[in-house]
């Protein structure tokens, strides 16, 4: 029908998203996996990768539930209207935390504890979300550059993605 507006698809998943230079990495694992412990530590860890000239931590966009919507081209990420910059921080509760608003995803993390592979092929999985496809790398969440990893690897798909687009 012309002129009427189109519902964007949107769900909930169970998982936490950061994002750091407005793109959004969805952490995924099982319950007790380490998402929102991760997540504490990145938002709280200044980061300056290879190549940057400025320090800048992950931001908090949700914890343990996230939004995912379609928009365009992109999925955007976002927290529940309840859970808006609260942060689960076991053995504290829940805390407030500065967090940014809906922001495209670009990056899935799966966590595991399984041994992980030295040097995988790259680019390497994906991972389908809403019929998009992203890349998909595992982490073990609790090592100590954990965080790094993370960064280093959204900033190599951020640059993979625009490379397809241009």
């Amino acid at each position: 029908m012309a002129g009427s507006a189109v519902a964007a698809e949107a769900r909930t998943v169970a998982a936490t998203a950061i994002a750091r230079h407005g793109h959004v990495v969805l952490l995924r694992g099982a319950s007790g996996a380490g998402k929102s412990d991760f997540a504490l530590r990145a938002i709280c860890r200044p980061l300056q990768l290879p190549g940057e000239t400025t320090t800048e931590p992950f931001r908090l966009v949700s914890d343990d539930q996230t939004v995912l919507t379609i928009s365009g081209n992109a999925v955007l990420a976002t927290a529940p209207a309840p859970l808006r910059a609260l942060l689960e921080v076991r053995g504290i509760g829940l805390v407030n935390v500065p967090a940014t608003a809906e922001l495209p995803l670009a990056l899935v993390v799966d966590f595991t504890d399984a041994e992980m592979e030295r040097m995988p092929d790259y680019p390497g999985p994906l991972a389908n979300v809403l019929g998009h496809c992203f890349d998909l790398v595992q982490i073990a969440p609790f090592e100590a550059s954990a965080p790094e990893k993370v960064a280093l690897a959204l900033a190599r798909s951020v640059k993979r993605r625009a490379s397809h687009t241009a």
